[in-house]
């Protein structure tokens, strides 16, 4: 009984190796069809490293944020509904507000989320401030 469970053992361990194997070869196969660049893509195509907030990624990160501060799915959170039909008190609103301000990369005022009342408001705001 031993035996066997070991001869399995060694089988399985010849199969893994000869798979190993087998991906090496295909591996050095593809970079043969592949000529090498000394070229980094980066070089190729300069691309800034500034990060573009669009309206929809605003809007998605407010969402997402949201959601998770109240404990309900993304798609329960309706972007027109103002922010105090969601009860948020105003610990939860400084948190949101930081949490922003470190995505985007700016200070954002603490009592933001009262001056634009809703996550529509508040997108069109940080889109037109972050370009």
């Amino acid at each position: 009984m031993l035996w066997e469970i070991g001869q399995q053992i060694f089988n399985k361990q010849i199969d893994y190796n000869s798979k190993v194997e087998d991906r090496g070869k295909q591996m050095q196969t593809s970079a043969d069809r592949q000529p090498f660049s000394d070229k980094n893509e980066s070089q190729t195509e300069p691309k800034s490293l500034t990060p573009v907030f669009t309206k929809e990624a605003i809007e998605t990160k407010l969402i997402s944020e949201l959601s998770q501060y109240l404990r309900v799915y993304p798609d329960e959170i309706n972007i027109r509904e103002p922010f105090t039909a969601y009860s948020l008190d105003s610990s939860v609103a400084l948190d949101l507000t930081g949490e922003l301000s470190r995505w985007i990369g700016c200070e954002l005022e603490p009592n933001l989320l009262w001056e634009y009342p809703n996550i529509e408001a508040l997108t069109q705001y940080l889109a037109a401030k972050c370009q």
